[in-house]
């Protein structure tokens, strides 16, 4: 049996006893007894959502059973990729396989070096206004390329 369906059946047992019952010693010996049985399950329900939900919502005491519920539908639906377009094919799929195809081809895409174009630098070079001041010399380190000793240097700074 769920907590929500036992938690059920513990509060229609416990109308029946309010309203059936005339002795006072059964109310007030089995009534906190079962609203304590309530109240645990309502705590391990609200324990478990709270895990889910990554979040541990307390107001003056109180328990949102509800508000836990939507931040978990929330989160989940965010987290959520429902379908991606591959970088190569340009087609666009949700399939798990799909999915992962796409996400490794676009990260290796990214992260694969790609040449310059040296006429665009060269063209780029030779636009500068004279105002920004960059003399031959400087022209040319910008354009060298870089050596492991440069590299090194440079880390040793950090």
């Amino acid at each position: 049996m769920c907590a929500t369906s036992e938690i059920r059946h513990l509060q229609k047992l416990q109308n029946k006893l309010c309203r059936r019952s005339t002795c006072y010693n059964i109310i007030c010996t089995q009534i906190p007894a079962i609203e304590a049985a309530i109240a645990q399950l309502q705590q391990e329900q609200m324990d478990n959502l709270a895990l889910r939900a990554s979040v541990a919502f307390r107001e003056r005491g109180e328990k949102s059973v509800g508000y836990l519920k939507r931040t978990i539908k929330i989160r989940s639906a965010q987290r959520a990729i429902p379908s991606l377009q591959h970088p190569d094919t340009n087609i666009i799929n949700s399939s798990i396989p799909h999915l992962h195809n796409s996400v490794c081809s676009f990260y290796s895409s990214l992260y694969t070096p790609t040449l310059i174009s040296q006429v665009a630098v060269d063209d780029l070079l030779t636009n500068l206004s004279p105002s920004c001041g960059l003399s031959p010399q400087v022209r040319d380190q910008l354009t060298a390329p870089i050596t492991i000793d440069e590299l090194l240097t440079q880390a040793l700074k950090i």
